[in-house]
């Protein structure tokens, strides 16, 4: 259930294949969601990466991913036109060019975060095709298609024997109201959920109706039990095997998703359901290949249901793998990964902080950050990541301490 360095050996197969471009930006928003995920794959020791730019990171923390073998052989940066990587590559002759010859070169394949049609991949699968190679991109569209919408994802996980929330698939707003007033339903609220991005919660006959109007049909709508917890895993299958990483509990705040901690709650037994489930929901996915993830809630009364399946990298992927990379057991440490909103010029600044305390190799306590969000602002790093981790729960949150005050220091 838990990794071992064997395990971490599938991933790292698969990061060997490939190059990569990864970003999480949002075609409704024009921007990425979480995190800016274009230098994630730093984490897990890719070897060629596209990005938008590395303007947060700095000198000093650039020589700190060097010394963990962290820092991609080729980087490549395409001229900014937009918040969609691809089409900035696309529209880069030079950058473009560059990434062709280093694929056909190294005979690599495409791994992207997601697969859709409006990121322009099916332009960009053509602009890299050669006649003597073709690079497949993962995860492939077949496998996007088929899963990462809700009411698809319900299907797949059903089809997998996988327990899922009470639910029904409505068309209407008057079959949303039948669902939603019938009687024998364990909990009063209900989820709305139309796409991947899309879902709200509702408790009222109004909260309903009004929810109705945002979204559009068909729309999976669930029974909103009461949570214990929020467990997650993320798989990787490659070449026929399959591997599971650490089970994580979500970090959610108002419903809204801040992070993962290890080790999860839930107890062994229901671990290894969490994996099993997992594995399950993975075989029965076509074309499935590469990473993909599976959120689960445990309920009040005990009942483990999938909610949402994510057949491609999660936020949860890079810093676990990362974790491996450094020689750490995860079933030995405490760690937490999160998101953070700060004011900084560079990674270099926490860095170099007199209190901050970097995770090193073989080391298990200190922190690791990654993904700089940058935006036009006089200091432009808005945001980024860290994974903490500690030999025990106190020094875990002792090291969290230490970051929120740091952060403080560069807010005020």
């Amino acid at each position: 259930m838990i990794p071992t360095a064997e395990d971490q050996m599938l991933l790292d197969q698969f990061v060997q294949t490939c190059a990569f471009i990864h970003d999480d930006w949002i075609p409704a928003s024009g921007r990425a969601d979480w995190g800016a995920y274009d230098t994630n794959p730093f984490l897990l020791g890719a070897n060629v990466c596209v990005v938008n730019t590395l303007r947060g990171f700095g000198q000093d923390y650039l020589d700190y991913l060097t010394d963990l073998n962290s820092l991609p052989e080729h980087i490549i940066i395409p001229a900014r036109r937009s918040g969609n990587l691809t089409l900035n590559l696309l529209d880069d002759a030079r950058a473009l060019r560059r990434l062709r010859e280093l694929m056909l070169e190294r005979q690599l394949d495409l791994s992207v975060f997601y697969n859709d049609h409006q990121r322009g991949l099916d332009r960009l699968s053509q602009a890299l095709a050669t006649p003597e190679f073709t690079p497949t991109i993962y995860p492939t569209k077949t496998s996007v298609e088929a899963a990462n919408h809700k009411i698809a994802g319900l299907r797949y996980a059903r089809e997998a024997g996988v327990p899922t929330p009470e639910s029904a698939v409505c068309k209407t707003l008057d079959e949303v109201l039948t669902f939603f007033d019938y009687p024998d339903r364990t909990y009063r609220g209900v989820v709305l959920k139309a796409d991947h991005r899309r879902f709200i919660r509702a408790f009222t006959e109004g909260e309903v109706r009004r929810a109705v109007e945002q979204l559009s049909f068909p729309l999976l709508v669930e029974t909103l039990y009461e949570v214990k917890l929020s467990p997650s895993v993320n798989m990787v299958r490659w070449q026929g095997e399959t591997m599971s990483y650490a089970v994580t509990d979500q970090i959610l705040h108002h419903w809204t998703h801040y992070g993962n901690s290890i080790p999860s709650e839930v107890p062994a037994a229901v671990a290894r359901r969490i994996v099993e489930y997992t594995r399950r929901i993975g075989s029965v996915i076509p074309d499935l290949q590469g990473v993909f993830g599976v959120d689960y809630v445990l309920t009040c009364d005990d009942e483990l249901y999938a909610v949402d399946i994510n057949p491609r990298f999660c936020s949860g992927t890079y810093p676990q793998q990362m974790l491996l990379r450094l020689g750490l057991r995860l079933d030995e440490i405490h760690a937490r990964y999160r998101l953070v909103e700060c004011n900084v010029d560079s990674l270099s600044a926490i860095l170099n902080d007199p209190a901050f305390v970097p995770l090193m190799p073989g080391q298990p306590d200190g922190i690791f950050i990654y993904d700089p969000v940058v935006y036009e602002t006089p200091k432009p790093v808005n945001y980024f990541s860290y994974v903490a981790a500690a030999e025990t729960p106190d020094r875990l949150e002792a090291l969290e301490e230490t970051m929120r005050e740091i952060v403080a220091r560069f807010k005020s």
